[in-house]
């Protein structure tokens, strides 16, 4: 109080000259000066001087109105945001005004700092349409970075970076380098690089800072916000000390400038609490969020997103301390503060969360009081109801987790909301086997562990191919149908444009983020115009073990792993036609370091290094439990297991000398394929094959100097010899060789029965978009096909066969497994695809194709067992026994 004291008598000879002089000043001039206050962060004295100076303007007049919106702004400034509300509801400004864009970007500022991003997001929305309209650049840029903020604040952090370049683009070349907007600009880019990279993040801050600085002085909101942010990165990288120092840099400008009860103030207490709670400093750590959390309930009443935050805050610090009664108390705070209508202090009562502030902070609050019910069932109550009510909240979570993705636009970003959910179902498989245990109904609990397993599994996968078949069935006009591809088809080349010429990307990018949202655009028109299509979009369903069990033919197992990384188990479901067993296995200590070790030593013919590697990963990935009876074995990866062919795991104990061709393979007794998830294999198994005779199509470039890379000379020999098999087995054959093999057969293909494509493939693990299968064409730029080309294109192929180098490969994430070629033809319509997990030699892998197409033509066996005998026959050979020769492919399907 001494403080705020102080602070408003050295502003008070401040006022007394403005009072002095403002008689011989004009209107203008006074706002003017006004505005020069307001910059300055005086809020109250520049509220004061704005109403003032509106008093001396006519009624309903641009000016009168600009200084009722700089009032307005100065209140939402100060923290009073419901007499801002009032005050903003009696301005009313003509649809074609300048400030009409000003005015929706305050209201929109309001509804944010209110938690309402809903209501904000409508509003800079209505901003940037005015700004455009009347031709406004600087509000424009303001709208687009107050959208950034709103993407940022829903989790959409690809689109929140697009906006915020946008508006820094717009500002850079309308302001001087040192302006203030600048420098909000850096600050918000900051914002959407803190949580994944904290050393850019903090470049940006920096940048901030070092133009606040020139601008402002010290003392200034502006300069506090920097510190802050900046502390929040040193604090993500476990440099306490160095986050505390800012921090407290930060909180002193905020209390002299704003006093002790301002949410700001209340901002940076929060981080404070959570620095020291980092430290083991629990009793500091609980004063300053508890300070926290007073200041936002005296400022926002009992409901806000913060206050939710809180409390879960609280609730973590009680719940390492032991407090647990306390800790599920904060916790049900935290759903009341966030729910609108929810006001339930019950621990056992959950919100259904349709009208949460911010579903973040909700699964955040849910996640917590599930975990605490666990560990105060085990630690202190032993009551039954504590690990029930737990599930049941998992279960809202999961709910939760649809909603969410439902809000997460680019595909980045669904990406990143399914490696956090995969914590969430960690949690919910193991509290449904404890549940098992202890109940007679043990059956149901399984069957809810593998619903969970399942649901962790190829989610953004399995909502785009949702999308395109919605399309297909909602009664979309086909026109509408060719328009988005076009549109993605557009998308896409201006990507990959930006790709290949980064220097001179900037014209590039300013067309590709107008056509991303002409497509924003319609897209909602579609889900507005057509109901059904956005029903069925969003109405996909995980499949019932019963259907799964109908789809899987007598003698076939599938086996859906999930590695639980903070329980260090690992989690097997199998499934077969009548029966599901779950295996709990211990996460071996060394098993990353033997799937390496495996590929190492097949891709160097180590003998020692693979039988050691393979009897490591046999034994710890529960093979050994496989039924004799159950001849083909469906295996859906986890992680990194998806980068090894299961089918080179050594049944028994064998030795390094021991000849290639009997070592004891599992591919001798199984026949192995891989899936993305058990949804998407049953929804596979229903679609309905090609004709057995249809159209073969054979693809061959050989020649890649374009591409700097080596001829293939074997891979037209390989095609030749396949068109002569086929056409002697009464198939229709299309041969496209050499320069003939470029983009344009894709465009010709309908629906064939093969597509073999024998040339080089590149994977790019950094942006699995940019991985490619490399054709002929006269540029460059002609001769690649890349992954994001694939998802635009239709290719309903029985079997495509990738004969080339590493095109199983890709970037493995957590939830959605690895992503690259291989799931890009996935989704354009292939139903099996044969793909290598590494470089493969030319000869060798000729003769295992061939071998491959001959027992499934000749000997009418599926692809998979067609490739388990083509595998065998190379063991067998004198050339081709080592697993480096026929072990790199497996097959996608069945």
């Amino acid at each position: 109080m001494k403080k705020i004291i102080c602070l408003l008598l050295l502003l008070l000879p401040l006022y007394e000259g403005i009072a002095q002089v403002k008689d011989t000043l004009s209107p203008d001039e006074r706002y003017a000066q006004a505005l020069n206050v307001y910059q300055k962060a005086e809020y109250a004295l520049a509220e004061k001087l704005f109403r003032e100076v509106g008093k001396a303007y006519p009624p309903a007049t641009e000016k009168k109105t600009a200084c009722d919106l700089q009032v307005a702004k100065c209140l939402i400034r100060q923290g009073t945001l419901a007499e801002a509300g009032e005050f903003l509801d009696r301005i009313t400004v003509s649809s074609n005004s300048l400030l009409l864009a000003s005015l929706e970007n305050t209201v929109g500022e309001l509804h944010l700092n209110k938690g309402r991003s809903d209501l904000a997001m409508k509003s800079f929305e209505k901003a940037l349409q005015s700004a455009v309209a009347t031709q406004s650049p600087i509000e424009e840029a303001q709208a687009y970075a107050n959208l950034g903020l709103v993407y940022w604040n829903t989790g959409n952090q690809d689109l929140a970076y697009e906006y915020q370049q946008k508006a820094l683009d717009i500002r850079q070349a309308k302001l001087p380098a040192n302006h203030a907007d600048i420098a909000a600009s850096y600050n918000d880019l900051g914002l959407i690089y803190s949580t994944t990279d904290a050393l850019q993040a903090r470049t940006y801050y920096e940048k901030a800072l070092a133009i606040y600085q020139k601008i402002y002085g010290e003392k200034h909101p502006k300069i506090a916000i920097a510190y802050t942010n900046i502390a929040l990165t040193y604090k993500a990288e476990k440099k306490t000390e160095e986050a505390l120092k800012q921090l407290e840099n930060a909180t002193k400008i905020w209390e002299e400038v704003y006093g002790l009860q301002h949410p700001n103030t209340a901002f940076a207490y929060t981080s404070i609490g959570q620095t020291q709670a980092e430290l083991g400093n629990d009793f500091l750590a609980e004063n300053y969020l508890k300070q926290a959390k007073d200041i936002y309930e005296k400022n926002y009443g009992k409901k806000h997103p913060e206050i939710a935050n809180s409390y879960n805050l609280l609730g973590n610090l009680f719940r390492s301390q032991d407090r647990l009664k306390e800790a599920l108390q904060a916790y049900q705070t935290a759903l009341q503060a966030n729910v609108a209508d929810f006001e339930n202090s019950d621990i056992y009562t959950n919100p259904s969360g349709e009208t949460a502030y911010n579903l973040d902070i909700l699964l955040n609050s849910l996640l917590a009081k599930a975990e605490t019910l666990e560990d105060r069932h085990f630690i202190k109550s032993a009551s039954m109801r504590d690990l029930n009510v737990a599930l049941q909240t998992l279960e809202l979570c999961d709910k939760l987790l649809d909603q969410i993705r439902r809000t997460r636009q680019s595909k980045n970003d669904k990406i990143a909301l399914s490696q956090t959910s995969t914590q969430i179902y960690e949690y919910a498989i193991r509290l449904c086997l404890q549940l098992r245990e202890v109940n007679l109904n043990k059956k149901y609990y399984a069957q809810k562990a593998f619903y969970f397993a399942e649901k962790s599994k190829s989610a953004v996968l399995l909502s785009a191919i949702a999308d395109t078949e919605a399309k297909e069935y909602a009664g979309i006009p086909t026109a509408l149908v060719a328009q988005e591809t076009d549109l993605k088809n557009d998308m896409t080349r201006l990507e990959q444009k930006i790709a290949q010429s980064p220097t001179d990307s900037k014209t590039y990018q300013d067309s590709l983020f107008a056509l991303k949202r002409v497509y924003e655009n319609f897209i909602q028109s579609l889900e507005k115009n057509y109901p059904d299509y956005y029903n069925l979009k969003y109405n996909s369903q995980v499949v019932s073990l019963e259907k799964l069990q109908a789809s899987l033919g007598e003698n076939t197992t599938l086996l859906l792993y999930f590695i639980a990384e903070k329980a260090k188990r690992i989690y097997v479901f199998e499934v077969s036609p009548k029966h599901l067993q779950i295996w709990d296995l211990p996460k071996a200590e060394l098993l990353d370091k033997h799937i390496s070790s495996l590929r190492n030593g097949i891709k160097f013919k180590s003998a020692k290094v693979f039988v050691q590697s393979s009897r490591y990963l046999y034994e710890s990935l529960g093979l050994a439990r496989l039924h004799s009876k159950q001849t083909q074995v469906v295996i859906i990866p986890d992680g990194r297991l998806g980068i090894i062919p299961f089918e080179t795991l050594l049944t028994e104990a064998t030795t390094a000398s021991t000849d290639y061709k009997y070592m004891p393979y599992l591919c001798k007794e199984k026949s192995i394929s891989y899936a993305f998830s058990a949804t998407l294999f049953a929804q596979n198994q229903n679609k309905t094959a090609s004709e057995a005779k249809g159209e073969v199509i054979l693809c061959a470039p050989v020649d890649f100097s374009i591409h700097k890379q080596a001829t293939l000379n074997g891979s037209e020999s390989e095609v030749l010899r396949l068109k002569e098999f086929f056409s002697e087995q009464g198939f229709p054959v299309k041969c496209y060789l050499r320069k003939d093999a470029n983009k344009n057969l894709f465009a010709q293909i309908a629906q064939p029965k093969i597509l073999h494509l024998a040339t080089h493939g590149e994977v790019n693990e950094a942006s699995p978009e940019f991985s490619q299968i490399l054709l002929a064409g006269k540029t460059v730029e002609e001769a690649h096909l890349y992954s994001s080309d694939i998802y635009n294109l239709r290719l309903p192929a029985d079997l495509v066969a990738l004969s080339a180098c590493e095109t199983g490969l890709g970037k493995v994430y957590r939830g959605e497994g690895i992503i690259g070629l291989t799931r890009a033809l996935f989704y354009a319509g292939a139903r099996n695809i044969a793909v290598s997990l590494w470089t493969v030699s030319d000869n060798s892998t000729a003769e295992l194709m061939f071998k491959f197409y001959e027992k499934n033509i000749k000997e009418n066996l599926s692809y998979s067992e067609a490739l388990r005998q083509a595998k065998i026959a190379l063991q067998m050979s004198e050339d081709y026994a080592a697993p480096y020769y026929w072990a790199a492919f497996i097959l996608v399907g069945k």
